[in-house]
């Protein structure tokens, strides 16, 4: 599946994950057996971070690229893939920081206009 990359969205996908992984695997590395969040740590939490974007565009592309389902096959379909990843892992990391007792009001505010936004 990864060879056909230059004219498959589903490749693309796979390829763009499996990049992420190598930022994401040094960024939690970093943070949990080393303590850091500065320096090449942070460098790998943004990298991560892009990766995860283009992930889930590739994702949004495949759905949007399917011609048989009209609903699916729309110049919405991609931000709206968007909105619904930011507004799950922002209720995400409100849930955890919520349940450890160390919320703010940021995130929470923030899952809440991402899901008015996503069902709006």
């Amino acid at each position: 599946a990864f060879s056909q990359w230059r004219s498959s969205w589903l490749s693309r996908e796979g390829v763009s994950s499996v990049i992420t992984f190598i930022p994401a695997g040094l960024f939690g590395l970093g943070w949990v057996f080393l303590g850091r969040l500065d320096g090449w740590v942070a460098a790998a939490g943004v990298l991560a971070t892009f990766g995860a974007f283009v992930t889930v565009c590739m994702t949004g592309m495949i759905y949007a690229s399917l011609k048989p389902i009209a609903q699916w096959h729309s110049p919405y379909t991609l931000p709206g893939y968007l909105i619904f990843s930011a507004m799950s892992g922002c209720v995400l990391v409100n849930a955890l920081l919520q349940g450890f007792a160390v919320g703010s009001t940021v995130p929470l505010a923030a899952s809440v206009l991402l899901t008015l936004l996503g069902w709006g």
